[in-house]
């Protein structure tokens, strides 16, 4: 009788193992399905990117202090990580403490200069040529403001707004 009890153990031990096997499998198949749908779905959003270069190219250690009549360099990148060309302008602006800035609207500065109907293309960056500056008074917090501005059928629309405050003596 011990021979029969301990052969039905070992079929109901296997019996389970497969049991465990079959719902371990089943629910690593589950998962895998679930990881890969959020991958599928969980697709970032595009955007693009505009920012302020030192005199090295390099979005760091950025003028801060100035003396009246030095001339000082930056340069302004926008990157495409749009899935689609993006064509642009950047206007190139000055201000001083009173100069209104939005991120919805841009600024009231003086226009300096404009660079104009740049197309860049999915995953490209773009560095402008050397944005050269001096000031021909002392102030605080005088500023150099970048905006970009999209591009369609001719008409420009305000996309985002950088600067840079400095202090000239």
């Amino acid at each position: 009788m011990s021979t029969e009890n301990s052969s039905l153990n070992r079929a109901e031990g296997k019996k389970n193992l497969v049991k465990i096997t079959k719902i371990i499998i089943v629910v690593g198949i589950i998962l895998t399905s679930f990881f890969i749908i959020y991958e599928i779905l969980n697709i970032e959003p595009d955007f693009v990117t505009l920012g302020v270069l030192n005199s090295e190219k390099k979005a760091e250690n950025y003028p801060i202090d100035v003396n009246v009549g030095e001339e000082f360099t930056v340069f302004v990148s926008v990157g495409n990580n749009l899935a689609t060309n993006f064509t642009f302008s950047v206007h190139v602006l000055t201000g001083d403490q009173k100069t209104f800035v939005s991120k919805t609207t841009g600024s009231n500065g003086t226009l300096k200069q404009k660079l104009s109907s740049i197309t860049i293309q999915p995953g490209e960056e773009w560095i402008s040529n050397a944005q050269r500056f001096s000031f021909y008074s002392a102030g605080e917090n005088l500023m150099v403001i970048f905006e970009l501005w999209k591009v369609e059928n001719s008409k420009e629309t305000f996309y985002d707004v950088v600067f840079l405050r400095l202090n000239v003596s």
